[in-house]
């Protein structure tokens, strides 16, 4: 009901002037009737009014599409050269655009540049550009990559923008994904292999795919066996066997020995 509410409120705009007054019940029988209609109301009252089964409703909506004109951006002044020549009115600009013409062409609607081994690039506005740098940095076949392998990749699926390089490595600066694990893999490079138990943060989607994407073998170690897990036996051995040989000097001073075993 309310989408009929709506559309009647719709109508009423395209008035000039009107008023709503209400009818109490009793003075409007045929309206009180016909909301009271059913199919167990007497077959006497069901014919005082005309029913008819509407197999779909009255009131369609229809989806509303934003329909935004596209910013000017760097490829229109060098389109209108290579169309007809046009030039902008700043001479700056002007010259510019004369000198980088030549390097571009026209397909259709499209503006391609001519690449150093006669590739034709797909030239991109900004949104499109956005868009690429999210498929290619983290879509489907993406490894979370720096900025000169994600442009790399981009001008090899031919395309092209003049600030290619500079944008992404900005957008790679703001890669959550990227800045958390930055001084890891950055620092240490990427391991072959770790362990942890069976946290729910190690289990979760995200997480196993960052590891299968880097190639990084994942093992578990029981919470209630935590011999399992060689590597920290091992250490935790290294530890002991230190802090026994520091106990014998320093007995009960020997928290303050543990720093400068560790």
């Amino acid at each position: 009901m309310k989408k009929y509410r709506d559309t009647a409120l719709e109508l009423l705009k395209s008035f000039t002037a009107y008023s709503v007054e209400e009818i109490p019940q009793a003075e409007n029988a045929e309206a009180d009737i016909l909301s009271k209609l059913s199919s167990d109301m007497p077959e006497h009252i069901r014919r005082m009014a005309n029913v008819e089964e509407l197999s779909e409703p009255r009131i369609h909506a229809f989806p509303v599409a934003m329909i935004c004109a596209q910013p000017k951006d760097w490829t229109d002044d060098i389109v209108a050269f290579v169309k007809d020549g046009t030039l902008p009115n700043e001479s700056m600009k002007a010259k510019l655009v004369r000198t980088r013409a030549p390097g571009y062409t026209l397909e259709g609607e499209k503006l391609y540049k001519q690449a150093y081994n006669g590739a034709l690039l797909r030239c991109l506005r900004p949104a499109e550009a956005k868009q690429v740098m999210e498929e290619v940095h983290a879509g489907i076949c993406s490894a979370h990559q720096g900025a000169y392998a994600v442009s790399r990749k981009i001008t090899l699926q031919v395309y092209f923008w003049p600030t290619i390089v500079k944008d992404c490595a900005e957008f790679v600066k703001k890669s959550k994904v990227c800045q958390e694990f930055q001084k890891v893999i950055c620092r240490f490079g990427v391991p072959e292999h770790i362990i942890t138990d069976n946290g729910t943060q190690f289990e979760s989607k995200p997480f196993n795919d960052f590891l299968g994407s880097w190639g990084i073998k994942h093992s578990y170690a029981s919470v209630g066996y935590p011999q399992t897990n060689g590597q920290v036996e091992n250490a935790n051995r290294t530890i002991v066997d230190g802090l026994k040989q520091k106990l014998e000097a320093c007995g009960g001073e020997w928290a303050e020995e543990l720093p400068y075993i560790l």
